[in-house]
């Protein structure tokens, strides 16, 4: 995992504030369409694309529908810079469940 993190490191993308925790039972959509996000107990300032992979992992997207979320946040097509970013965090968000499900 530490080797994981200095590469993420090295995209040295800004920081935000994330939801930290966006799975598919803290998403809604609204009768008027919008979208809901609640259960914000785990926000944190961190790498935005986090969120976009453990959302995209709950929500068990294939590779297009991936690319498609990974679109819609960004408002355009991701540069290969950003699918590496993205599938870097990704990696680390699945590490993460894994170990939290072996506790």
């Amino acid at each position: 995992l530490q080797n994981l993190f200095q590469e993420l490191d090295s995209y040295n993308y800004d920081l935000a504030i994330i939801h930290g925790d966006l799975h598919v039972k803290n998403i809604f959509l609204t009768e008027t369409g919008s979208i809901l996000f609640i259960d914000w107990e785990g926000v944190r300032y961190d790498d935005p694309f986090f969120d976009i992979a453990y959302s995209a992992c709950t929500l068990t997207f294939n590779a297009e529908q991936e690319l498609i979320y990974l679109s819609s946040y960004l408002g355009r097509t991701p540069n290969l810079a950003e699918k590496q970013h993205y599938q870097l965090c990704k990696k680390i968000t699945v590490l993460a469940i894994y170990f939290e499900l072996l506790k």
